[in-house]
This record gives C-alpha cells, sequence and structure tokens, in this order.
C-alpha cells in the first residue's frame, strides 16, 4: 500500500512542509511586499495594502497608478490613507511608513527609468538663435 502524506491546509504550515522536503530552512522564506511596477507609456503602479488578509499567506495589496496619488495621511490604529487627486480618501491597512516608502519607490522609478521625451521645437528654436546671433553679428 503507498505512502500517503497528508499535507496542512494554509499557508503558513504548507510552507515549512515544502521547505523541508526540499532542503530549505523555513528561516530562508521571507514574503516581502510588492514593488511598484511601471509600463512603457510612463504610468507607475504603487502597490498598497488596500484590505485585511482574509486567509494566511493573503497579501492583500492593490495598486493604484502614482499620477492619482495626491498624498498619505496618518489614520487611526497605526493605518493611514491615500488622498486621491480627485480629492476622495482610501483606507491603506499598512503603517504610513511602509505606504511612503512604496511611494517613495515609485517616484524615484519616475526619476529614473522614465526618461522625459525630447521637446521637438527645442533644436528648432536652437537653430533660430544661432541664425538670429550670425544676422546680428553681421549688420555691425
Amino acid at each position: 500500500m503507498p505512502r500517503r502524506t497528508l499535507y496542512p491546509s494554509t499557508f503558513g504550515q504548507i510552507t515549512p512542509s515544502i521547505a523541508g522536503h526540499y532542503g530549505l530552512a523555513v528561516t530562508d522564506y521571507h514574503r516581502s511586499p510588492p514593488l511598484p511596477f511601471y509600463f512603457p507609456d510612463g504610468r507607475i503602479f504603487v502597490p498598497f495594502k488596500l484590505r485585511l488578509a482574509r486567509i494566511a499567506g493573503d497579501a492583500s495589496y492593490g495598486f493604484i497608478e502614482l499620477d492619482f496619488v495626491s498624498r498619505i495621511i496618518p489614520g487611526s490604529n497605526g493605518r493611514c490613507q491615500l488622498v486621491l487627486s480627485a480629492g476622495e480618501t482610501l483606507p491603506v491597512f499598512s503603517h504610513i511608513t511602509t505606504a511612503r516608502l512604496a511611494l517613495y519607490f515609485a517616484m524615484e522609478i519616475k526619476k529614473t527609468l522614465i526618461q522625459p521625451q525630447p521637446d521637438p521645437d527645442q533644436e528648432l528654436l536652437q537653430a533660430f538663435h544661432t541664425l538670429r546671433r550670425f544676422l546680428n553679428s553681421g549688420s555691425n
């Protein structure tokens, strides 16, 4: 008769079983919050904990576009609120420091990875300035 292995039913209980099966220490496993991500069109999405976890291991994160976040304000019970650009507020179920750090990471992505497109008229303006200087210097 084959031997059956019964696995526990929650994420917190399954992880040590799987880690032990592959010879990993449970302390090596660490779940970190998600990071901001962006699309080539320049939209950057910031992760915020927008609801309480329903089961163990439920990350409960949602992503909000950076341009829609106006500011983060302190809330009650160590939590905070997002003030959106339209004026609405959303509760965030994490500490204000964590929410601000996620927003900061997204702003850094915007500064470093999303390069502003050069102004096509800038080259034309530079040519006009050069021509004007040339014409002004010739009239003297």
